[in-house]
């Protein structure tokens, strides 16, 4: 018994199991390295499709900050022309600043290379200001088209009905449109109201949709821009 126990070679089978279990560690940590390696990867890849996504989103939100600054200092300037004159009194108003009342648009700028990259995960993104803003994306955009349901639904429910009745909403929204997005003012009829406490009021709750809607838009922009510089940097 004794004889056959010391002809056993413990130290060969202790060192054939260290180099087994140190194979598979390394094995295992081989695995785990080369998983972080394509996870960065495909981190990296989709950081490059927000980018473009984001291209296309700025399109998208500078037409809307335009049209709300536009329409911003449309509506104040009615507003202001209606405050010029004593009540029931009439004044006269170009048809291109009522026409803003109903220019009001839903933003619905490009988000699913973005919604993917949040969907997979960001812990990959080094830096942590980035992670940060890429969740907020969402839902600065949601506040956005939010902000513009609020000012669509006043005007189809308030302001709308109440101005139809004094002059051609289609024509003047025609002419209005390119005026809005910047170009030479086109030609415009001129509309007679009577300064109404109701006029006033609708008129009122127009500038104020547009002055929210015009800083809501205007820092989504500047979002933008900082998510467009963060993702470079993180590339590079």
């Amino acid at each position: 018994m004794i004889s056959a126990t010391k002809q056993i070679p413990w130290l060969r089978i202790f060192l054939e199991g260290v180099v087994i279990v140190g194979s598979i560690l390394l094995a295992l940590a081989l695995q785990a390295w080369w998983d972080g390696v394509q996870s960065r990867q495909e981190t990296q890849g989709e950081l490059e499709l927000v980018l473009v996504e984001l291209t296309e989103a700025r399109q998208v939100l500078s037409f809307a900050n335009v049209l709300h600054q536009r329409m911003f200092g449309a509506t104040e300037d009615f507003r202001l022309r209606l405050s010029s004159v004593t009540p029931d009194q009439y004044v006269s108003v170009p048809d291109t600043l009522v026409a803003g009342l109903f220019l009001t648009r839903v933003a619905d700028p490009p988000t699913a290379a973005v919604d993917a990259l949040l969907s997979r995960g960001i812990d990959e993104i080094e830096n942590l200001e980035l992670r940060r803003r890429l969740l907020s994306w969402p839902t600065l955009l949601q506040d956005l088209k939010d902000d513009e349901t609020r000012a669509r639904t006043f005007q189809d429910r308030e302001s709308g009905p109440h101005l139809r009745a004094e002059f051609d909403v289609a024509a003047a929204q025609d002419a209005a449109t390119p005026w809005a997005l910047g170009s030479e003012p086109a030609p415009s009829h001129v509309t007679q109201f009577q300064s109404t406490t109701r006029l006033k009021n609708l008129v009122g709750w127009q500038v104020h949709y547009f002055e929210v809607l015009t800083r809501t838009s205007r820092a989504v922009l500047e979002q933008l821009e900082t998510l467009e510089v963060l993702i470079r940097q993180e590339l590079n």
